[in-house]
């Protein structure tokens, strides 16, 4: 049997570009305003602790977590944004890389799936 593995390195600003395009075009989770930092944590089960700040009305900032389904979907989304060919039915993982998140595919290979096989 043939493994296949791949992996998408995002930067710190492309997985901020990332959560900015899905949460304003797909799924809203963060608050209006500029998103002003972003912690990674957890792994294995790695979530985001985003600050997003309101400069209009000068509110203070606000803390959000997102877990690593939010994550991933976000990252895919970029992906077909920049006509990027993904996989069909891969199991997919992600772990930290420096100051950014590593999204890894397999296909016939057995890593822990990020989520359930329909991901």
């Amino acid at each position: 049997m043939i493994t296949e593995f791949r992996r998408l390195v995002f930067s710190s600003s492309e997985l901020e570009s990332a959560i900015k395009d899905f949460n304003s075009e797909k799924v809203r989770k963060l608050p209006v305003g500029d998103i002003v930092g972003i912690e990674i944590f957890g792994e294995p089960h790695i979530c985001a602790r985003i600050r997003v700040g309101n400069f209009y009305d000068n509110s203070e900032e606000q803390e959000v977590v997102i877990d690593q389904t939010y994550l991933v979907a976000a990252m895919l989304y970029r992906c077909m944004q920049n006509r990027i060919p993904m996989p069909k039915s891969p199991k997919k993982t992600l772990e930290c890389e420096g100051d950014g998140l590593a999204l890894s595919f397999s296909i016939n290979a057995d890593p822990q799936p990020v989520k359930d096989s329909d991901t």
